[in-house]
């Protein structure tokens, strides 16, 4: 009996470690396959390169009245960056594929800055599928009364190296840098490379043909919002520079507040770093209203192998991310809206009252002229009678 008892205790004391064994090996499994998951994307729910391009084409093919495609934003290996216009073009009044109607908001908005960013490419594609597929309130609003211009894929090349690598960390693979041109940078390390160079051509043809009033530039990597490096010395800036400075901090508090948690805001620490376009120094910033680089996503900064979960939400809860955004994009562009109005409203009231200003600078002109002409009579008629 006892001999017999033994046996049934090895027996299952074996048993145990078996199972202990089988539990290791499928937590193991389980956990490679999770971290296999959260450090590459699922291309089922992320768009690839060719997939954007595809998704651009026929929101162009079904909404012909409001999206079109700018021929000739290319890289130097032929990738289109997708340069995408979006706007009301039927009955245009004005000059040919110009957008009809009152003054409109103009903006730029940049994503795919950054290779391994997808995240903000994604967030392009559900805006522009949510602005065009059945249009509410917010989206009459935004056809009507705003002039987008984006920048789908800002640096494809990057991304066709990400895909093709798999690589999410290198900096070959990050790609361009236009922080440091545009908003002003917090690091002391700005170097040029070319694909900085390429892009900020892009931005000097945009802003040459487009008086823009707004530039937003989506990243990730960074959940908050970048506003232009500011002087701290308040006596150096410009009463008009201090009064654009206090209206795109407004801009940046209302976007701040739209999403649950606040996103943070700040100035850049450093001022921007002027580069040399055709000869010229390039400064987008200096002639835009309102500017702004936004971040939509932060994974932390645990493993550095895990850059792909870092810059991205995770393939499972794409979807919610990008659902969660949608009031960044209504509250930003409905302020945007508004002040357009603001502006052609004081620039109404200016036309109405500048015949009566100038009339009024006319008579006061008049008045001084008649007033030294009988001072000068008067002296000349005082020299007769001395004589």
């Amino acid at each position: 009996m006892r001999l017999h008892g033994n046996a049934c205790v090895e027996a299952m004391s074996v048993a145990r470690i078996w199972r202990l064994a089988a539990t290791l090996v499928a937590l193991c499994w389980a956990c490679a396959r999770s971290d296999h998951e959260e450090t590459r994307p699922d291309y089922g729910v992320y768009h690839n390169l060719s997939a954007v391009y595809s998704e651009i084409a026929s929101l162009a093919r079904t909404h012909p009245t409001y999206v079109r495609i700018e021929p000739g934003f290319r890289t130097s290996t032929n990738l289109s960056r997708l340069a995408v216009r979006v706007a009301d073009f039927s009955n245009a009044t004005g000059p040919p594929g110009q957008p009809r109607g009152s003054p409109k908001v103009r903006a730029l908005l940049l994503f795919g800055v950054h290779g391994g960013e997808l995240v903000t490419v994604e967030s392009a594609l559900h805006f522009l599928r949510k602005l065009l597929g059945t249009p509410g309130p917010f989206g009459q609003m935004v056809l009507s009364k705003a002039d987008l211009h984006l920048v789908v894929l800002a640096n494809p090349d990057a991304r066709e190296r990400v895909e093709r690598t798999g690589d999410f960390c290198s900096d070959a693979t990050r790609g361009a840098n236009l922080e440091a041109p545009l908003f002003g940078s917090d690091r002391s390390d700005q170097r040029e490379k070319t694909e900085d160079a390429q892009t900020l051509h892009v931005l000097a043809n945009l802003s040459r043909a487009h008086a823009f009033d707004a530039v937003v530039a989506f990243r990730s990597g960074a959940r908050e919002i970048r506003l232009p490096f500011a002087s701290p010395h308040a006596w150096l800036r410009a009463r008009r520079q201090r009064t654009k400075e206090k209206a795109a901090t407004t801009l940046a508090k209302a976007v701040a507040r739209a999403v649950r948690p606040r996103f943070p805001y700040r100035h850049a620490s450093r001022p921007p770093l002027l580069r040399l376009i055709n000869g010229k120094p390039f400064d987008i910033v200096r002639k835009v209203p309102f500017s702004l680089a936004i971040g939509l996503w932060d994974g932390g900064h645990g493993n550095a192998s895990h850059c792909f979960r870092q810059l991205n939400p995770g393939s499972a809860s794409l979807a919610k991310t990008l659902e969660e955004l949608d009031p960044l994009y209504e509250v930003l562009f409905l302020h945007l809206v508004r002040w357009k109005e603001g502006q052609s409203g004081l620039a109404a009231k200016w036309k109405k009252v500048r015949p009566l200003w100038i009339k009024l600078a006319a008579l006061k002109i008049g008045i001084i002229l008649l007033v030294a002409a009988l001072c000068g009579w008067r002296r000349r008629a005082s020299g007769y009678t001395q004589h």
